[in-house]
């Protein structure tokens, strides 16, 4: 049995005690709490209500924590080989030279050499026999047996606080001592706090308040025999929201029975959630019931406190928030209003026609593109290279939905790339325009840069495009995939020069889906296996392969994938059964799987069963669930995560203030955009190029924002 269990003494007290992860060693969050108020040790990440301190901006590479750490748990169908140090859960995993044992190798024949450590049971070795050895914790949460790696506080509305009481006690005869490595914490610790810590007999610890005296006070403790510890955690919704952020804090450590310990603490606070309890809802006078929703009465008039701006709360996500301060954007579900502000409680806007149905939407590094339909296609954002499709001087920057009128006929998909955008075409084949400096185009030239034009060799219906940096993929109906334009890292699947006709990737069986990253592609063959090629520098196509990939080459431990996505350095599949799976880089949280895991790839995005589509681009991802809601992970420059902040995340916090289901989603390099299923475009991040559609290109957006079409604004 695996333990990730901190002696719990030690997670929580360390989550508290270095709540801020302020010991001098970390960028990444804010001792003052809350406001513009400089740090003694850092400068401030956010400012007042959710805006970006962009006057002292935190750059630590520690922001906000990332373990240096080589091995992880859950090596569960991994073989291990030589000089091989186990962490646990190596269940069935046959050791073979030189290897010092952790626990948990239950039933695992060693071979050679072999130092034992507690936890090999009924395991016999060439030279010796193990002896059974268990861990002398024992933990229950909120008086239930505790065997999980995360504890959650749930989803609170703003106001309230919820508390988890975590007990340790020690079976063993040996006393217990804690050793507690602050540098592997990480992750956004300062929404939570201990509320109280009792002994054995019940009796109130008097617990230091003094950040760094609590730290050492943890590491002094001692459990005895037979004694227990128990401690009460809060997290407090109305601290989330003032420093802002979620709950989602990682520990690590050691217990002196040799037992190690890993955990994960998540928290949500929300302004507005569905509610049958009036009474509850209305508890301390701070929230208000209205309809079958509890609202958190915190931003309102004083007159007015629980003036309610978003007219219908949809059932399909718990964390559609409001915001009621006058000339805040809200959403009148596209009725007959664009524009809709927050005004005395009342959700209005400019008087418009509905936006258009979208059947096909694509981000690309600083545009978007959609197709609407009856297969007209919009072009907004960097147009530098023209790859908004628009010719002329003064069109760098096209800031709302633009009609193009260079296409031969009606497009069915778009697929935009880093300068470049493809269209696949009813009647056949596929259109691109934009750079063509590699051959991005398909044109079969180089020479016209930007340029546009119909793809040379294909005629043939196209199932689906994708597009990367400087090259182009389409996934034919018979399951083949042809790609072309740069080559320099094999992202063409083959050795060579680049190529601007499109090239037959050699693939063992026909593909289903298919991905370009910045300079890698990917294949999910019908069998539901996935084969990349191209860069591999941090992974991203074959984990534990050589830096570039020639040839498409199969990921392994993948066998069920059906929805794949790509970006800078990761790399996202859909498995049937909704769980999504990356492998590749995780500096800045890309991966979904929590800062302090090291779980080989690919691994299992953390709390995700439940999507549909998956969108990767640069250092983050984005997946929409059954729900309609959407969650975003990784990187967070321009607020591209949509969760009214720039913190990144290692693990999927949910979109805000979208209101409406989505039926699409792409990601941009440093934004984000979702087709709404009743029509219209929502894009949220970074806007210098105008690349969130609002007729804007000033300012970034940390929620999603409407795209103005044509006659709209």
């Amino acid at each position: 049995m695996k333990h990730y269990l901190l002696g719990y003494a030690g997670i929580l007290l360390l989550t508290i005690a270095f709540a801020s992860c302020g010991d001098g060693n970390n960028n990444g969050n804010d001792q003052s709490g809350a406001g513009d108020i400089p740090d003694t040790v850092q400068v401030d990440t956010i400012e007042d209500g959710f805006v970006p301190d962009t006057v002292h901006p935190d750059m630590g590479t520690n922001d906000p924590g990332f373990p240096n750490e080589t091995a992880d748990a859950d090596d569960t169908t991994i073989p291990d080989v030589m000089d091989d140090t186990d962490e646990p859960g190596d269940t069935a995993v046959p050791d073979v030279m030189h290897d010092t044992d952790k626990p948990v190798d239950t039933a695992i024949p060693d071979v050679m050499h072999d130092t034992d450590e507690p936890g090999d049971t009924t395991v016999t070795d060439g030279i010796e026999t193990d002896t059974t050895a268990e861990s002398c914790l024992d933990l229950t949460l909120d008086n239930a047996p505790f065997a999980d790696v995360q504890i959650d506080f749930g989803t609170l509305l703003r106001g309230k606080r919820m508390v988890r009481v975590v007990k340790a006690c020690n079976r063993c005869d040996t006393s217990l001592t804690l050793d507690l490595d602050l540098s592997t914490m990480g992750g956004v610790c300062n929404t939570i706090k201990l509320d109280s810590a009792y002994d054995n007999e019940g009796n109130k610890l008097d617990v230091p308040s003094n950040y760094d005296l609590l730290a050492l006070w943890l590491n002094m403790q001692t459990l005895q025999k037979d004694k227990c510890l128990s401690l009460h955690l809060a997290y407090d919704s109305d601290l989330a929201h003032s420093i802002p952020s979620h709950l989602e804090c990682s520990v690590f450590a050691d217990l002196s029975d040799g037992h190690s310990y890993h955990w994960l603490l998540r928290g949500r606070s929300v302004e507005s959630l569905p509610s049958t309890d009036a009474v509850d809802c209305v508890d301390g006078n701070k929230n208000c019931h209205v309809d079958g929703v509890c609202y958190a009465a915190v931003s309102g008039s004083p007159d007015n406190p629980c003036a309610v701006c978003q007219p219908l709360y949809s059932s399909g996500s718990e964390f559609e928030l409001t915001d009621w301060m006058d000339g805040h954007p809200c959403d009148d579900q596209f009725a007959t209003t664009t524009g809709d502000v927050c005004t005395e409680g009342t959700c209005a806007g400019t008087m418009s026609s509905a936006p258009p149905m979208v059947v096909s939407l694509a981000t690309g590094g600083g545009h978007a593109c959609a197709i609407i339909h009856g297969g007209d296609v919009y072009c907004w954002g960097h147009n530098q290279m023209e790859q908004c499709g628009i010719p002329g001087p003064d069109t760098d920057i096209i800031g709302s939905a633009y009609l193009l009128s260079i296409l031969p006929d009606n497009a069915e998909m778009v697929a935009a790339g880093q300068s470049h955008t493809c269209a696949t075409m009813e009647a056949g084949g596929a259109y691109c325009w934009g750079a063509n400096d590699k051959g991005q185009l398909g044109l079969g030239n180089t020479d016209s840069n930007p340029a546009k034009g119909t793809v040379t060799g294909i005629t043939a219906h196209i199932r689906k495009l994708a597009a990367g940096i400087g090259h182009t993929c389409a996934l034919l109906d018979d399951g083949d995939v042809m790609c072309w334009g740069a080559n320099e890292l094999n992202q063409l699947g083959r050795a060579g020069e680049p190529s601007a006709v499109p090239l037959s990737a050699s693939l063992p069986l026909p593909a289903i889906d298919i991905a370009c990253g910045d300079n890698h592609s990917c294949a999910i063959l019908n069998d539901g296996r996935v084969f990349c090629w191209g860069d591999n520098a941090s992974d991203q196509s074959a984990p534990g392969g050589t830096t570039t990939i020639t040839t498409p080459t199969l990921v392994t431990d993948i066998t069920d994938a059906h929805n794949i996505a790509a970006g800078t350095g990761h790399t996202c599949a859909i498995l049937e059964s909704s769980e999504i799976v990356c492998w590749g880089a995780n500096q800045q949280g890309q991966r979904g799987i929590g800062w302090w895991s090291l779980t080989p790839p690919p691994s299992k995005v953390l709390f995700m069963d439940d999507a549909t589509a998956i969108a990767v681009a640069g250092n983050h991802a984005c997946a929409m669930k059954q729900s309609g809601g959407l969650s975003c992970w990784g990187e967070n420059a321009g607020g591209c995560l949509g969760d009214r902040s720039i913190l990144r995340r290692g693990s999927p916090v949910d979109v805000l203030e979208l209101w409406q289901q989505a039926s699409t989603i792409a990601t941009g390099l440093d934004f984000t955009c979702a087709a709404i299923s009743n029509g219209g475009v929502r894009c949220w991040g970074s806007n210098s190029f105008g690349q969130l559609g609002d007729g804007q290109n000033t300012s970034e957006s940390f929620v999603p924002i409407e795209v103005l079409w044509p006659g709209i604004d």
